[in-house]
């Protein structure tokens, strides 16, 4: 189901006010202790002391229904991989590092004692993972953890851990080998809502924005060169909205940067708004309208931007209709300048809520969606390309297990390539689960009647042959996919060949007789029960 949208842009002033607020240490901060192993697991004992109350970093003025089945089929794309099998306590997030494509995952473990961030890391795309780094605060909680992974200005790779700690917003950074480890301090100020975005390529910032406590929501932005400065800029970008506002933050290279949020102050009804920097957060424009007055309430704003400082941007909200909640969008093709209703994703049989979205880190950065369906805790996949923002995929549900419901699922990318998904499952004693979509079908071929497929030429232009070969009389079928699993063409639509090797080819059109643009396209043979994936690139 779609509904189109329409929009208004305009321009409002914004009273706001610069100050610097920030601090650096090499050292470790007051009530803040590490090591490198592990933190003790939960045990099925400690839930007579603490029970199953879990709060949520997600401000909700509407709650968040968990079900407990499930009426949506089960088309996930393969086995979910356990990541952790210890209690998540309120939320998880994870990045990739866009050189070596290892993969980090940051959890909490709401302990009574000695709370802990928690960060496991995969070297294969998510097919295992292991303990790479703990967080522990001696002295209360450590909650709402997030992780980007970022290069500064000297090519040095930083992973940046994020987490409030007693409510104050903290980032912990450490290079992949753990020679090094720096805590800043975003804001001395309690906080009670943040979110993290960061550059792409050499030279990236990272950014945060945030909401200090009793400020009355009002929202503030800051920057950080990774260069040992700390993060400073700290900028009131808007003062109180009127409403619980969940900004959300995202980078393009070339120094566009952009953050969402709910607005309830000049209309009837709530509108989304944004404000956007040009100059890598130093300065920032007036506030624009993204929504029109639609009359519905909305909620958890989700933001992301393509990698060209002129390109795709996506802006997702939780749209509270009757008789249930829907994941609604806008989007954007000049980089935010302007924006776009369209639409709703899913229309499911229930209430869909809690989107998380991801670019990937090449070029052009196609989108990853997550979002939370009910009933039955789903947690539901969609993708979009950037040179084609409002062409979702059908969404599927890709969990195993029932998940959360109280803290949105992650969405994110492996190999450069593939989309993912990272979750919690509360049915499985809140563990972290993991899946993507190379675990569906882009593997190497499997016992059966295909030995392989290959492509040649690779890269091509305008058209490219596909060798395979079978060894037995199953009828074959050859698909072209793009990278975020939408069917673009079947080339052998369930026929027979003779035992031996065959070609066929591709010219780079769709199923609907359109050029495809440039990009990456996997290639799947499927034959008597196994499967080989080929990846094809196009250039122009």
């Amino acid at each position: 189901m779609i509904r189109v949208f329409p929009a208004i842009v305009f321009l409002v002033s914004v009273a706001a006010a610069s100050t610097s607020v920030e601090e650096t240490s090499s050292d470790l901060p007051d009530g803040i202790e590490y090591s490198q192993a592990p933190p003790p697991v939960f045990s099925l004992s400690d839930d007579a002391t603490l029970g199953l109350s879990f709060s949520s970093p997600v401000l909700s003025s509407l709650p968040v229904i968990n079900e407990g089945y499930s009426q949506w089929p089960e088309t996930d794309w393969s086995n979910d991989i356990l990541v952790y099998s210890g209690r998540v306590g309120s939320g998880q997030d994870f990045d990739m590092d866009e050189d070596t494509g290892d993969l980090y995952a940051i959890f909490d473990t709401n302990h009574a004692t000695y709370d802990s961030c928690v960060v496991y890391r995969s070297q294969n795309d998510g097919a295992s993972w292991t303990f790479w780094q703990a967080s522990h605060n001696s002295t209360g909680e450590m909650t709402d953890p997030q992780i980007r992974v970022v290069k500064d200005a000297s090519n040095q790779t930083w992973v940046c851990m994020f987490f409030l700690v007693d409510n104050t917003l903290r980032m912990r950074r450490m290079p992949p080998d753990q020679s090094s480890s720096v805590w800043e301090t975003v804001t001395i100020d309690p906080v009670i809502y943040y979110d993290v975005g960061a550059e792409v390529g050499t030279g990236g910032w990272a950014y945060v924005t945030y909401i200090p406590e009793g400020s009355g929501y009002d929202i503030w932005v800051a920057r950080n060169a990774l260069n040992g400065g700390g993060w400073q800029d700290n900028y009131l970008l808007f003062i109180d909205p009127g409403i619980h506002p969940y900004p959300s933050i995202a980078a393009a290279s070339g120094g566009n940067v952009g953050v969402a949020f709910i607005d309830d102050r000049l209309t009837t009804f709530n509108e989304i708004r944004i404000r956007r920097s040009s100059n890598y957060g130093l300065s920032w424009s007036a506030s624009a309208q993204v929504s029109n007055n639609l009359g519905v309430p909305f909620s958890q704003t989700a933001i992301a931007y393509s990698h060209e400082p002129t390109g795709t941007g996506w802006i997702f909200l939780t749209y509270h209709v009757t008789p249930g909640d829907e994941v609604s969008y806008y989007y954007s093709t000049n980089g935010g300048s302007n924006w776009t209703g369209g639409g709703t994703i899913g229309g499911g049989p229930g209430d869909e809520n809690m989107a998380s979205i991801r670019v990937r880190k090449t070029n052009p950065g196609d989108l990853s969606l997550a979002f939370n369906m009910d009933p039955g805790d789903s947690t539901m996949f969609s993708g979009a390309t950037a040179s084609d923002p409002t062409d979702f995929t059908p969404p599927i549900r890709v969990n195993d297990y029932q998940a959360s419901g109280y803290w949105p699922p992650t969405a994110g990318w492996v190999d450069l390539l593939y989309p993912a998904v990272l979750y919690t499952s509360h049915t499985m004693t809140y563990n972290l689960y993991f899946d993507w979509w190379d675990n569906l079908g882009i593997e190497e071929a499997t016992p059966g009647s295909v030995t392989s497929v290959t492509s040649n030429p690779n890269p091509f232009t305008d058209m490219t042959t596909i060798s395979f070969s079978v060894t037995g009389t199953d009828p074959v079928s050859i698909s072209v996919y793009n990278i975020t699993g939408q069917l673009v063409k079947t080339i052998v639509d369930n026929k027979c060949f003779s035992p031996g090797d065959h070609t066929v080819q591709w010219n780079g059109f769709d199923r609907n007789g359109s050029a495809v643009v440039p990009g990456v396209y996997l290639c799947r043979l499927n034959t008597g029960g196994s499967v080989s994936t080929n990846r094809m690139i196009m250039v122009r």
